[in-house]
């Protein structure tokens, strides 16, 4: 934060690059990371220093953790930051997730709530993801559980909630 202020300070057009992957091994790649809140203040940091381009990497387009809500957002976050992020996250897990909305808002929550104070690191290792202990797991399993339970049937909803499951089952 403190480079890009000083970024914005003496430049016109700050650009930023955002790495919204994990590298790594492939043991510890792309593990559940709680980031959607933050889209929207790193957003709001880059436009008021300056910023007029971001560029969001992703990697593993099916198998990253929310890569369809955190893309969805971050597109949504680099046209207005100011967006609220409560209304945003359901306009979007509704639509998307149909009847697993609600549920895949749960799972989101549950992540924020375990992960408060973890330190992802660019290079993490699968230690660092110790904030998901069984407990944590099988909550989120159950969350989940509700999720195709709710779109039993519909096989586009079913293959939706099951990409946004997979960063749990590879953990």
């Amino acid at each position: 934060y403190d480079n890009l202020v000083a970024w914005g300070k003496c430049c016109k057009n700050v650009a930023m690059w955002d790495y919204q992957i994990t590298f790594g091994s492939p043991s510890s790649r792309d593990y559940p990371t709680s980031t959607t809140r933050t889209i929207a203040t790193d957003m709001k940091a880059l436009f008021d220093n300056s910023g007029d381009g971001v560029f969001f990497e992703h990697e593993n387009p099916v198998g990253a953790d929310l890569r369809d809500l955190k893309v969805w957002l971050e597109c949504k976050y680099a046209e207005n930051p100011n967006l609220d992020y409560g209304t945003m996250l359901k306009k979007f897990t509704d639509a998307y997730y149909g009847a697993a909305g609600s549920a895949v808002r749960a799972y989101v929550r549950l992540l924020e709530k375990v992960s408060a104070g973890a330190r992802i690191t660019f290079y993490p290792v699968v230690r660092h993801y110790d904030f998901l202990d069984e407990k944590a797991i099988a909550l989120a399993y159950k969350v989940f559980d509700r999720g195709f339970a709710a779109v039993k049937g519909d096989e586009t909803l079913t293959h939706r909630l099951e990409y946004a499951r997979l960063s749990l089952d590879r953990l």
